[in-house]
């Protein structure tokens, strides 16, 4: 399992609550598109939130 996700599991574990990340660059400036918001909304729906929610934006990062 590779370390990030392997962290983003452990996260989940101690805060109880489902974890989603969000990547964006750090070389050129971004903001959040429509579709951007369409994709997180879809995944979103299709979670358990009742617990809450982590949502993790983090920068200049491959994602898994």
């Amino acid at each position: 399992m590779k370390p990030r996700k392997r962290i983003f599991i452990e996260l989940e574990k101690e805060l109880k609550r489902p974890l989603v990340s969000f990547f964006t660059s750090l070389t050129f400036p971004v903001m959040i598109e429509d579709a951007d918001a369409d994709m997180l909304e879809g995944v979103l729906q299709k979670m358990d939130l009742s617990s809450g929610l982590v949502l993790l934006r983090a920068f200049g990062i491959l994602p898994i």
